[in-house]
């Protein structure tokens, strides 16, 4: 496997009876997806175009706000710790009538400053984890959005 098999994961939920605003207010929430288990609250604080979200059990972490254009598209980037590498997490929310699409693309895996077999397993565990994410996206979504 090169790096550039592993670089890009590219995924998709489907959710029905939710609509675009509801979904795009999570999925604009940086750092949404750090949690253990379940969705949780953080605590966030903006500087400029650059978030910090604080998690109790998993620590700190800088998203840089790349581009946002509400309610269909934003792409964070993470803020490394000053190494060459950080990696691009975009999100797509469509309208489907009766349901909506979130697609969640996290790329810049090969150019992170690891060995191959490190990046591969890496990008692995991201896939393994971001299915899980969209999975509790679906369920808090079905639950919450109120029904017409």
């Amino acid at each position: 496997m090169t790096g550039a098999d592993h670089d890009r994961i590219d995924l998709t939920v489907t959710i029905d009876g939710t609509n675009v605003p509801a979904a795009w207010e999570l999925v604009s929430e940086p750092g949404w997806y750090i949690n253990e288990g379940r969705l949780v609250e953080h605590d966030i604080a903006w500087d400029a175009d650059v978030a910090t979200v604080v998690d109790r059990d998993h620590g700190e972490f800088s998203f840089q706000r790349e581009t946002s254009d509400p309610p269909h598209y934003l792409a964070d980037r993470a803020v490394d710790d000053g190494t060459a590498s950080s990696r691009l997490v975009q999100f797509w929310v469509e309208d489907c009538g009766t349901a909506v699409t979130i697609r969640v693309v996290e790329s810049g895996f090969a150019s992170m400053p690891i060995p191959v077999d490190e990046q591969t397993a890496q990008h692995a565990q991201n896939t393994k984890t971001w299915r899980h994410q969209l999975d509790l996206a679906r369920d808090r979504l079905q639950r919450t959005t109120p029904h017409p």
